[in-house]
């Protein structure tokens, strides 16, 4: 949506949700005409070729860092020592860079 955004500053607000685009989804049906948000050298890379690691799913941590597991028990918080609020933004995830934050 913010594709379509004239001055966009970072900041999105109620009155940007409003404004009609062809990128604005809230307002119309389908696709916007164009590709948004490609993925860069670097994450075409990791979709090659995935690092070696056991783990499916993180959680972030909310402060830059994040707690990985290899099961959806785990994930959904069998063992974990997870801040209620990053609980609310877990979701499956192949890592790219084969470091694991514990």
């Amino acid at each position: 949506m913010i594709y379509g955004l004239k001055k966009f500053d970072g900041n999105l607000t109620r009155e940007h949700l409003s404004t009609a685009s062809p990128y604005n989804t809230y307002l119309i049906a389908g696709l916007p005409p164009t590709p948004i948000c490609n993925p860069g050298r670097d994450s075409l890379l990791a979709a090659v070729s995935p690092a070696p690691v056991s783990y499916l799913y993180f959680v972030s941590r909310n402060d830059g860092t994040h707690v990985f597991s290899s099961n959806i028990e785990d994930h959904n918080g069998g063992g974990l020592e997870v801040p209620e609020a990053s609980e609310k933004q877990h979701g499956p995830a192949v890592s790219m860079t084969g470091t694991q934050d514990q």
